[in-house]
């Protein structure tokens, strides 16, 4: 888990779920995790992107733009639906969770 960043809502925050062990929860908050992140990445783009002397305040906005889409499209990849969520934990309740999201998987 990281820090709590002020930039984004706390309520956001993996930490949130707290330590359980239910697999439905764990995959909730491995979600949480990767979107949080994903929101600290776009701040920090976005930071980087307008204190750069070679970009307008109009292209900083485009760059930021495409880094945000780029991100999105990883982080709506994580996502499934809370019913085919459901329908993979009750298949596989003895199985080890493991997250759909390259981002959990093995820490950052």
């Amino acid at each position: 888990m990281t820090d709590i960043d002020t930039r984004v809502a706390p309520s956001l925050h993996p930490l949130v779920f707290g330590e359980s062990e239910d697999p439905l929860v764990k995959q909730a908050a491995s979600r949480f995790d990767a979107a949080y992140n994903a929101l600290i990445k776009l701040h920090e783009a976005r930071e980087t992107a307008r204190s750069s002397p070679l970009l307008t305040k109009e292209a900083a906005t485009l760059k930021t733009a495409d880094f945000a889409d780029k991100t999105s499209k990883t982080v709506t990849k994580c996502s499934t639906s809370p019913w085919s969520m459901t329908a993979h934990a009750s298949t596989r309740k003895s199985a080890p969770t493991r997250s759909l999201c390259p981002q959990t998987n093995g820490g950052r």
